[in-house]
């Protein structure tokens, strides 16, 4: 899945390995990440359950 960044400004001081959150939009036929948020490094992320079949 491709995701585009809302404002790449957003991603300027992520690196590999981040541990983030974000929100998550369509718009058409693209997805657009926005709000993101670096967590704690030793975060445990929960997934909603909706999205636990899905291998993330």
């Amino acid at each position: 899945m491709n995701l585009r960044l809302d404002n790449p400004d957003e991603a300027a001081a992520l690196k590999p390995g981040d541990v983030i959150s974000f929100e998550l939009t369509r718009r058409g036929a693209s997805w657009f990440v926005y709000d993101i948020e670096v967590l704690p490094a030793d975060s445990v992320l929960e997934l909603p359950e909706n999205l636990r079949d899905l291998g993330l």
